[in-house]
């Protein structure tokens, strides 16, 4: 049986800077980036007879560039710099409450040290700002924290690849902070790698990007909020769809970030300008015409939104996708790459004229 399949990865991060402070609020980008977004091209590159599609968002694109150009920061990254001697009781509780932000099982569990605070955190939230409490951290704890923290987020391949991350990765605990601001510094390095690897995927792998709307292809949102009842039928909505208020508005807008986007990828060589990009609803009625208008050829959707494709409407199979890209305790099961070679496979074809 020969099957056609499509892999497009869609990179897409929300825009988190606060615009009043300057500083990112959440550390999805940088941390994302050294786990993902650098790795994938260097596996795809094990595999040169698959071919891959790429879909970088443009509000990705242009956070990267904010921290490997700009010295930008998110408040997780300004903390991790601070020395834990100096740290103050509202600094102690967001970092127990944020730094296990990670994946048990592969992320977390695997390091004895990482463990052994995880399992503590809540005594030690009770102990914060008693001094004498049993379970509180002092600053060694706190150093190690941080400094786990930001190890762990790495790609294994990104790791061993360095001497000194490879090192530290086995040494586990009693960091100092020379030790941990390695690791923050040589996160914004690996995150100045990424549009790179993808150049070199294009170049010389065959693959390809596609681009996307500035902010997130949520077009049909935009312009209906009622779509969203496609996917979940009992949800929530005002009775009033947001186009019926300001129709105009709402178009102008859509087609602004379409543009937007439009504007930024060329900046960045081997990206499609005319590709389609993902829709997160039905591509449906102005949906589907304002693409058109900004200029790109075609989008991509879920393929349960709507039984009807048209030629330029690329669409994911999204029962059997979830099952390769969310993440699963190891080993992979075999049934999970057979899922596409039975029953009713639809699949789709790359992007390439």
């Amino acid at each position: 049986m020969k099957v056609f399949l499509c892999f497009l990865w869609h990179m897409h991060q929300p825009y988190y800077k606060d615009p009043e402070s300057g500083t990112y609020i959440l550390p999805w980008v940088r941390l994302h980036a050294i786990k993902d977004y650098v790795a994938l091209p260097r596996i795809f590159r094990k595999f040169p007879s698959v071919r891959h599609t790429v879909n970088l968002v443009p509000s990705l694109l242009v956070q990267v560039k904010d921290y490997v150009e700009n010295g930008a920061e998110d408040i997780f990254l300004a903390l991790s710099r601070k020395n834990a001697l100096d740290l103050n009781r509202e600094e102690e509780d967001f970092l127990l409450s944020n730094f296990f932000s990670a994946f048990p099982p592969t992320m977390i569990l695997p390091q004895p040290r990482f463990e052994d605070l995880y399992m503590r955190q809540e005594n030690a939230r009770r102990a914060i700002g008693k001094p004498g409490q049993p379970g509180g951290f002092g600053a060694s704890e706190y150093t190690d924290l941080m400094t786990l923290f930001n190890l762990t987020w790495f790609h294994p391949l990104l790791r061993e690849e360095d001497q000194e991350l490879s090192r530290l990765w086995r040494k586990g605990r009693g960091f100092t902070e020379r030790e941990k601001n390695y690791v923050l510094d040589k996160q914004i390095e690996i995150m100045a790698m990424m549009m790179p690897e993808y150049r070199k995927m294009v170049e010389e792998n065959g693959g390809e990007l596609s681009s996307s709307p500035m902010y997130h292809p949520i077009l049909p949102l935009i312009i209906d909020n009622h779509a969203a009842r496609d996917a979940l039928p009992g949800a929530t909505l005002p009775d009033v769809a947001f186009a019926e208020h300001v129709p105009f508005a709402i178009r102008v807008v859509s087609r602004r970030d379409v543009a937007l986007g439009r504007v930024y990828q060329p900046r960045h060589p081997g990206t499609r300008r005319a590709s389609g990009f993902p829709l997160d609803s039905d591509g449906r009625g102005s949906a589907r015409e304002i693409p058109g208008e900004a200029g790109r050829k075609g989008s991509g959707r879920d393929s349960s939104r709507s039984r009807l494709a048209i030629s330029s409407l690329h669409c994911r199979d999204r029962v059997r996708s979830p099952d390769v890209v969310f993440p699963r305790p190891p080993p992979i099961r075999p049934d999970r790459v057979r899922v596409f070679t039975l029953g009713d496979v639809r699949g789709g074809r790359r992007f390439r004229s």
